[in-house]
């Protein structure tokens, strides 16, 4: 089995209060905060891995059994070429503002519906967010740096590995991937961090075109590139 660890009681509750002043489409909606709170549930799995074998297009971890992830993309291997330790996360708040979010729309309450839907989006990112940061607190005490989060469906590390993660995390009771390799719930993501001896810099791997990741000189606009140096993959 895995050496999967699992978190079931992460609160982000004063980051959700503060998104009505740090997002501007959230704004007003302060005396909603207290009910919308209450339809958040984090849950939150992970596995660190050491990185055991970093060829140009792949990357293979393995966990403190033995357990090996092989992931066949040269963006991700590009991403954590100076890392020697990753973390693999799948986070949750559960489905039930999505319900709620549907509920309203279904009563023609679509202003309610809408803002339900946009503080859930929101709330799965400041969970993602707020458990990075704490791995990151983790992780330099023993002199090691974070990357970015990479996640499947980015650059050319394709998103049926969605369904690969969640079977290596555990996740069955809590987070499902359907046939279109989409999550269930809704607000869940998974992602990937590295860990390195040497500063990380903060921006996404950039290569030519034929790779699929942005080369940085591309206009934006007809760009077919899956990747992109400005995105807010996070």
């Amino acid at each position: 089995m895995w050496d999967v660890k699992k978190l079931y009681s992460f609160s982000i509750d004063d980051e959700l209060e503060k998104l009505p002043h740090t997002v501007p489409e959230l704004a007003g909606i302060e005396k909603h905060i207290p009910g919308l709170k209450t339809l958040i549930h984090p849950k939150i799995h992970w596995v660190d891995m050491k990185i055991k074998h970093k060829g140009q297009d792949d990357i293979s971890m393995e966990d403190i059994g033995g357990n090996s992830f092989t992931i066949d993309s040269s963006y991700v291997a590009k991403g954590l070429a100076s890392c020697e330790n990753t973390t693999l996360m799948a986070v949750t708040i559960g489905e039930e503002i999505t319900v709620n979010s549907n509920i309203n729309y279904g009563k023609g309450q679509f202003w309610e519906g809408i803002i339900a839907d946009r503080f859930g989006s929101y709330a799965v990112e400041v969970l993602i967010e707020r458990f990075h940061k704490y791995l990151k607190r983790n992780f330099l005490s023993k002199g090691l740096y974070s990357t970015l989060r990479f996640s499947p469906g980015y650059g050319d590390w394709h998103l049926q590995d969605q369904r690969r993660i969640l079977d290596i995390l555990d996740t069955k009771s809590h987070i499902t991937v359907n046939s279109f390799s989409i999550l269930e719930p809704t607000k869940s993501i998974t992602a990937l961090i590295g860990w390195s001896r040497t500063h990380q810099a903060s921006n996404y791997p950039m290569d030519t075109k034929a790779k699929g990741v942005c080369d940085g000189k591309t206009n934006c606009q007809d760009c077919n590139t899956w990747a992109c140096r400005g995105g807010s993959q996070g």
